[in-house]
């Protein structure tokens, strides 16, 4: 079926288990709950397709899917690398390791999705909405995740060197555990935010919202928290002071209204540093 025109085809609940549909017309085919699972669609055109329901699992989706549906699809050992992404919607859908890298989800709307144990190195996430989706063990280095919803995700032990999380909505994430070396959070919301355990070195944080965010037992060497707003926060001393004494001109605004005695101990040891 290589090369097949099945543009705009009703194709519900077919099996293709297998089939090879490199460089098919499937754009805005009705797929729903097919079974395409180890099949080949390297090229081919899944631009506005419907996959509700369907099973793509350790299929080749090395391919252009912009505009799908994917709601409660299966995508479980995937590949696809460089895949064409963006705009894509549905809830419920498993990446659970799948390889991702280099994909392009800009703009996509994936509520409670799954992609656990994922690759993601270098994937674009930038201004999806990604609320309660699930990261944990996922590969995410220099993911672009700029503006992204993430609102209620799991990234436990989550790897996301160098990735960027610019102005992203990060409200009651779970982090805890993740390794976050080099990681831009500049001007991100993470109110509410699990970040225990995790490792830091040398990301930057500068005018995060941190209020209410847990940092106990994280490794913060180097950390930027440049105009950050810490209100009610919990960092451990020794790690605030290694902070402090590696980034000699933080300036982070530290004020609350329930824990002035916490504060004042963050107040006394900037004090004591300069």
């Amino acid at each position: 079926m290589q090369g097949a025109d099945l543009h705009e085809a009703s194709l519900i609940g077919a099996d293709l288990h297998g089939a090879d549909l490199r460089g098919a017309n499937l754009s805005g085919a009705n797929l729903e709950g097919a079974n395409l699972e180890k099949a080949n669609l390297q090229r081919a055109d899944l631009r506005s397709v419907s996959l509700i329901r369907a099973f793509l699992d350790g299929a080749d989706l090395r391919a252009d899917l912009s505009g799908a549906t994917l709601s409660r699809a299966s995508f479980r050992d995937a590949y696809l690398e460089g895949a064409y992404l963006e705009g894509v919607t549905g809830s419920g859908v498993d990446f659970s390791g799948a390889a991702l890298q280099n994909a392009s989800l800009r703009g996509s709307a994936l509520r409670s999705t799954t992609f656990m144990g994922a690759r993601l190195q270098g994937a674009s996430f930038q201004g999806a909405t990604l609320g309660k989706a699930d990261f944990r063990e996922a590969d995410l280095g220099g993911v672009n995740l700029q503006g992204a919803d993430l609102r209620g995700s799991d990234l436990r032990e989550a790897d996301l060197r160098g990735a960027d999380l610019q102005r992203a909505n990060l409200q009651r994430v779970d982090l805890s555990g993740a390794i976050l070396i080099g990681a831009t959070f500049v001007g991100a919301d993470l109110e509410g935010s699990d970040c225990r355990d995790t490792v830091c070195q040398h990301a930057s944080f500068q005018g995060a919202d941190l209020q209410r965010v847990d940092f106990q037992q994280s490794d913060l060497q180097g950390v930027c928290f440049r105009n950050a707003v810490f209100r009610e926060a919990d960092l451990q001393q020794d790690a605030l002071r290694g902070v402090i004494e590696t980034v000699p001109v933080v300036t982070s605004t530290l004020s609350t209204k329930d824990d002035v005695a916490r504060v004042t101990q963050w107040e006394r040891l900037l004090s004591e540093d300069e």
